[in-house]
Formats: C-alpha cells, sequence, structure tokens
C-alpha cells in the first residue's frame, strides 16, 4: 500500500480536493467548480493544478477512482470520478487537526500596533 507520508504536510490544494471528497465521489470538474463554490472563488484551481495533485493523492493511496456514481451527475463522458479512502479522511483529519491547533496557538500572540 502505497504511504501518504510522501505528500505530508497537506497542501492548500490537496485539503481543498480532499475536503471536496467528503461529499461524495466527484469528477474533477465537479471538485473543481466545490471548491471554488466553497472558498466564495478565493481558490480556482488550474486543470494542470488538479489533475496533477489527483495523481499524487491516488498515488499515495489517499484516494481511488469510484466505482460508484458521484454527486456531479454521474455523466460517465466526464471521465474518471474519484473518492475519497479511509486514509484519506485520516490524512484530512490529521491535517485539519494541525490547522486548527496553529490557528488556537496564534490567536494569543498581540497583533501589531496600526501605523500612525
Amino acid at each position: 500500500m502505497p504511504s501518504n507520508k510522501s505528500i505530508t504536510p497537506l497542501t492548500a490544494v490537496t485539503v481543498q480536493i480532499l475536503a471536496s471528497l467528503t461529499r461524495g465521489p466527484r469528477h474533477g470538474y465537479g471538485i473543481k467548480l466545490d471548491i471554488e463554490e466553497r472558498t466564495e472563488g478565493s481558490i480556482v484551481l488550474g486543470s494542470g493544478t488538479l489533475y496533477q495533485a489527483l495523481q499524487r493523492l491516488e498515488r499515495a493511496g489517499l484516494i481511488a477512482e469510484a466505482e460508484t456514481a458521484g454527486t456531479d451527475g454521474g455523466d460517465a463522458r466526464r471521465g474518471r470520478r474519484y473518492e475519497l479512502l479511509a486514509t484519506g479522511r485520516a490524512a484530512l483529519e490529521r491535517e485539519l487537526a494541525l490547522m486548527r491547533l496553529t490557528l488556537s496557538s496564534t490567536e494569543a500572540v498581540p497583533q501589531p500596533a496600526e501605523p500612525g
């Protein structure tokens, strides 16, 4: 079985992809649209970035080609659908826990004074 250590810590893009797949299997384009919607357009993935990240996640054993209909229409002409594996869910949960810890530990840091 592939090791997910090769892609940890997860990048913002891979976190977003894994988070998208928590909603069920999706085609790459469905993942792209979901990320854009959830981030209110702050993250817009190009095709190359998206599909390279999907390949890395699949090689690492975090996602796999889905056997069942996806949540993005199930149109077989759109190509492969991806699903989140248990290892991917665990990696996402670890990364989100680390992000929460990082955020909470920096909330006590004083904000810089406004120039003036």
